[in-house]
């Protein structure tokens, strides 16, 4: 399922960026330090959002993605 969703998410993202481009949008791609910052916030934001509601299971599963390299 998840091989099933990652071809689909990039097709569908594909799909709405051509949409987009045809009605005039303008295309910005953010450079390596800058996406790396925008990836740590939204990763933060994900953990500041489960931890205000379980958070102690949070806290056991953030120190289980960081010990095997799934988190910052």
């Amino acid at each position: 399922m998840e091989e099933l969703w990652e071809g689909e998410a990039v097709r569908l993202a594909n799909e709405e960026e051509d949409a987009l481009l045809k009605k005039g949008a303008q295309l910005t791609k953010l450079g390596a330090e800058q996406g790396a910052k925008v990836t740590a916030a939204f990763e933060q934001g994900v953990w500041n959002l489960v931890a205000s509601k379980e958070p102690k299971e949070a806290a056991e599963f953030q120190a289980f993605a960081k010990r095997n390299g799934l988190s910052n």
